[in-house]
């Protein structure tokens, strides 16, 4: 028998609350879903590679999700002390900025998922999740399947992240293939330019459609960006600008791409909604 005054129902009682009193007031919880903060969420990111190490320092290229975009490298003319290059093909190998070898697990976190991944959970303890439960962090190495009830964010393109690709498959604003350009629902293409701070990145909302529902269903909230600064922009731009896109969008599905400034964080613009 469970006693009434036990902390855990005490919890669950105030988590159940609250839960109800933020469906009605809180405007983040308009924009992420009810389910998204009574229910369990997923976090996925993109996979880490490791990048050989080819040449000085200086030209070292720094560990990216993006290795579709890295030079082909001839496989005999990686540059690793022998102790590491023994176990490239059993493990994970990155470089820091210090010129340190690291070699980690295979669900290492890149720093742009890092900082989104912290808006995120601002966001969810802001629109009602006291205690922040059941969240897990994932790489996407997988797409999602059926029966996949939860709630998910997605964060990183489509070149690294599974989920992303495949909710990003029926735009209306999708990746080239090779990850490096956003092409609009007019069909205007994007892309970092040489010389110019600004990235660029898609924000978007749709219904989990791996997911069974009996209310309210279940979102996929996608933060992609084509480098590092756009992923990091549309993540902050989901939490420092909820108002704003709900009055653009309302409760509904949408997608946005977003252009965002290297230099100046707070410099962020909605390029097209729909």
């Amino acid at each position: 028998m469970i006693d009434p005054l036990s902390p855990w129902l005490v919890g669950k009682l105030l988590d159940s609350f609250l839960a109800n009193v933020y469906k009605v007031f809180s405007s983040s919880n308009k924009l992420v879903g009810v389910k998204t903060i009574t229910e369990p969420v997923t976090i996925f990111y993109g996979r880490l590679e490791a990048v050989p190490i080819v040449g000085s320092i200086e030209s070292f290229p720094l560990p990216t999700r993006d290795t579709s975009l890295d030079p082909i490298v001839p496989e005999d003319s990686y540059q690793l002390p022998p102790n590491i290059s023994s176990t490239l093909k059993q493990g994970v190998i990155f470089r820091s900025l210090t010129g340190q070898y690291i070699r980690g697990p295979r669900a290492l976190v890149g720093e742009c998922e890092a900082i989104v991944t912290g808006y995120i959970g601002a966001l969810l303890a802001r629109s009602g999740r006291p205690a922040l439960r059941e969240i897990s962090l994932q790489p996407a190495a997988n797409e999602l399947s059926d029966g996949f009830n939860r709630s998910v964010f997605s964060i990183g393109g489509p070149t690294s992240n599974l989920v992303t690709r495949q909710y990003l498959e029926s735009g209306p604003h999708k990746f080239s293939e090779r990850g490096d350009s956003i092409t609009s629902e007019s069909g205007k293409s994007y892309s970092i330019e040489s010389g110019s701070p600004y990235d660029y990145a898609i924000l978007k909302k749709t219904i989990n459609r791996h997911g069974v529902s009996q209310d309210e269903p279940f979102y996929v909230l996608v933060m992609a960006g084509l480098g590092e600064v756009g992923t990091q922009a549309a993540g902050r731009f989901l939490y420092t600008n909820v108002r704003e896109i709900l009055k653009k969008v309302g409760t509904k599905e949408f997608s946005m791409i977003i252009k965002a400034n290297a230099i100046d964080p707070a410099d962020m613009t909605i390029v097209e909604v729909v």
